[in-house]
């Protein structure tokens, strides 16, 4: 019997060594495809936007060209890739981020709605965010983690030298605005040292509180100003005014739902 055991732990050893050796190459082949998306992205924005998709699906199995076994879709592959995306995307021109959009659609509708929120987790940009969010309501992943980490971490010292660790600054400004987590100290100081994010996190809650007041009186014909008071509620007063500006600007772009991609 020791003997059997023997091998059969020799076996197993070998198959885990295996395994892991496999799962290593997996990880940098899909990492690969964020490098090259990076590069062609530096060199022609316009170009690289129509090939969004295509990145993506090379990238979900770590570079394998179909499903392996076991294997969910890898958001640590493709979030970058959208982040990346993110990072061009508000100064693209409109037709061009819509373009680029429907390329992330082309990619997220294949998975299910839980793995595509796992991939809307890893978004900086908070534009792009937002332009998923208002036509893909399912695939919104919330932000609670980040509410947990404010609620104790009330000094700015101390959330400070945690942001670049976190895996997204758009989900964390949401938690910030949403100021019942957020200590007056770490809003103020947060406010004053990324004031383009937050700027740009109150046209993604302009676009998603517009678009919601919208779709529920479509549905249920609840009156858009009272969505609207009732939706603005959850987040910093002191930004009340300039977002109501913003949904006056509509700088979001809304997808007919009829338009295939």
């Amino acid at each position: 019997m020791g003997d059997v055991i023997s091998i059969a732990e020799r076996l197993n050893e070998k198959n885990v060594g295996k395994l892991l050796t496999q799962l290593d190459e997996l990880r940098n082949k899909g990492l690969s495809f964020s490098r090259d998306f990076s590069r062609i992205l530096e060199e022609n924005p316009n170009e690289a936007v129509k090939e969004i998709a295509n990145y993506l699906d090379g990238a979900k199995y770590g570079g394998s060209e179909k499903k392996v076994v076991g294997i969910d879709p890898n958001q640590d592959y493709t979030g970058p890739i959208l982040c990346l995306f993110g990072n061009v995307y508000p100064i693209l021109d409109r037709e061009t981020r819509k373009e680029g959009l429907l390329q992330c659609f082309s990619f997220l509708d294949k998975l299910n709605y839980f793995q595509a929120q796992f991939n809307v987790e890893y978004i900086n940009e908070p534009w792009l965010a937002a332009d998923i969010l208002i036509n893909r309501g399912l695939y919104w992943c919330g932000y609670k983690e980040y509410c947990d980490v404010l609620e104790k971490t009330s000094e700015w010292k101390n959330l400070s030298a945690k942001i670049d660790k976190m895996k997204s600054q758009f989900w964390l400004a949401m938690a910030i605005i949403n100021y019942k987590h957020a200590s007056l100290e770490v809003r103020a100081k947060f406010y004053r040292e990324f004031p383009n994010l937050v700027d740009r996190t109150e046209d993604a809650i302009a676009a998603l509180t517009f678009n919601h007041a919208q779709d529920a009186n479509k549905r249920k014909e609840t009156p858009v100003d009272e969505y609207i008071d009732g939706s603005l509620s959850k987040y910093d007063p002191i930004l009340h005014n300039n977002i109501r500006k913003k949904m006056g600007e509509q700088k979001w772009i809304r997808i007919d739902p009829n338009v295939s991609h």
